[in-house]
């Protein structure tokens, strides 16, 4: 009687492990397809990024020859380089058409600027930047702006600013596009505040602080990504593209740090653009004016209210 019972209880061992040899070949099959599947998703979602940024890029070449053009003969006329033009009101027109495709231009190359970042393919080229100098420059850039709406635009640096090493023009459309915001989303007579300095957690801080319509907590992670708008009603008032923040924000990364916004509905908005300990180049003979900047910064004399 033992035999047949050992037989049986190894055949149904062997009934039983082959029956889990099954499964688990299933099991192995289905995780490989599935694997497949996402090997070949992202594959195609690659192609179709990489395919999208060639059509940007080339999109962007053949609208900007054009606007060049555009550009170049509205200024001509508006200046009135080759004679008056009459009627007067011709005058304005070729001003507005200027004007209209600097605007565009900025659009353009906005966009061709997320497409390389998008594709690993915008390289720095750090050199030796005056912030101070910069940070002057671009508020009389965006100055006639906020004079249009009455909004007052004050700059609040310690002296002797330490000079930078930075992507010059990265630093600059940095700044331009979060000015651009404090007075586009700001109220009629209202406030920009722009402060520089270093802190203990990073080497230099730039800080824009407005008075505008402000935004809510949650608002504040999805105006970092590309095109995404406050709100429809936002985006038709303002004429919001929802591209400059993600720009900052990328730019700021490609230097090694972070970008950070604070917000509150109908109390201002504050962004902060913050850069590493390695773009820092203090000038010789300055003595301890790295503390004096780090007591400076913790007395709030530089970000303090």
């Amino acid at each position: 009687m033992a035999a047949p019972a050992v037989l049986l209880g190894a055949v149904g061992f062997a009934w039983y492990a082959y029956r889990r040899s099954r499964q688990y070949t299933r099991e192995v099959k289905r995780r490989r397809g599935v694997e497949w599947d996402l090997r070949a998703a992202a594959d195609a979602a690659e192609f179709a990024n990489r395919a999208k940024s060639e059509f940007i890029a080339n999109m962007s070449h053949e609208l900007r020859t054009p606007l060049n053009a555009i550009i170049g003969f509205s200024e001509i006329m508006k200046d009135q380089i080759l004679g008056a033009i009459e009627p007067v009101a011709y005058r304005g027109y070729a001003c507005d058409i200027h004007d209209c495709g600097q605007l565009l231009l900025s659009i353009i190359n906005d966009i061709l600027d997320l497409s390389r970042i998008e594709a690993g393919a915008f390289e720095l080229r750090p050199r030796r930047v005056d912030i101070d100098e910069v940070l002057h420059s671009m508020v009389r850039i965006i100055g006639p702006r906020a004079e249009k709406r009455s909004i007052k635009i004050s700059v609040d640096v310690v002296a002797d600013q330490p000079r930078l090493s930075l992507d010059e023009r990265a630093i600059k459309q940095m700044l331009l596009n979060v000015l651009s915001n404090a007075v586009k989303f700001n109220r009629e007579g209202g406030g920009v505040r722009v402060r520089a300095g270093t802190n203990g957690s990073s080497a230099y801080m730039i800080s824009i602080a407005d008075t505008g319509i402000g935004m809510g907590e949650g608002y504040l992670g999805k105006v970092l990504l590309p095109f995404v708008q406050l709100n429809a009603s936002a985006s038709k008032q303002y004429a919001d593209t929802g591209r400059g923040l993600p720009i900052v924000k990328s730019l700021v990364e490609l230097h090694g740090e972070i970008f950070s916004l604070e917000s509150k509905p109908d109390a201002g908005t504050t962004a902060t653009i913050h850069l590493p300990a390695a773009c820092v180049l203090w000038r010789r003979g300055r003595g301890s004016a790295i503390g004096e900047l780090a007591s400076a910064f913790q007395s709030n004399a530089i970000f303090g209210k």
